[in-house]
């Protein structure tokens, strides 16, 4: 297999079986306004310059409840959005349920079975309007949906 380097040159590369891991994107949804700045991903959230005062965390999988972890213990006030019954959906339904419990023990808010319509940006300030007219605003959101 021949590999071209980044300063152009081309290496020749021989092996049994060779896997090409390129690495995932996050997945966006239009209508949640990604800009990289208030609405962000895990990608920008790792490079943030200060911890938010507080923010959404749309999305209660394995990366969005890692971060509402991380910033909680920092200090930011966490609310976690997620769209299934539960947070974790792909683990066992106990395990879930165990994980929500400490989660909130930490002071994290959950909102499950949430539908958000639209993000609305104002000033510093980003709200989040869920399906039934409640807003949740906050400095940023995370998106955490999956990963592509």
């Amino acid at each position: 297999m021949a590999v071209t380097l980044n300063d152009g040159g081309v290496t020749e590369l021989a092996a049994e079986n060779i896997i090409l891991a390129t690495g995932t994107r996050p997945a966006l949804i239009e209508a949640f306004g990604y800009d990289g700045e208030r609405v962000i991903t895990s990608n920008e959230a790792l490079s943030l310059k200060e911890v938010p005062g507080e923010m959404l965390i749309i999305g209660g999988g394995v990366i969005g409840c890692e971060f509402a972890c991380i910033f909680a213990e920092m200090g930011c006030r966490v609310t976690i959005a997620e769209a299934m019954p539960g947070i974790l959906p792909l683990i066992e339904r106990d395990a879930s349920r165990q994980m929500q419990t400490l989660l909130k023990r930490r002071g994290i808010t959950i909102k499950t079975k949430v539908k958000i319509e639209k993000v609305e940006k104002s000033g510093e300030k980003v709200t989040a309007i869920l399906e039934g007219g409640e807003a949740i605003t906050a400095d940023k959101i995370l998106i955490s949906i999956g990963r592509a």
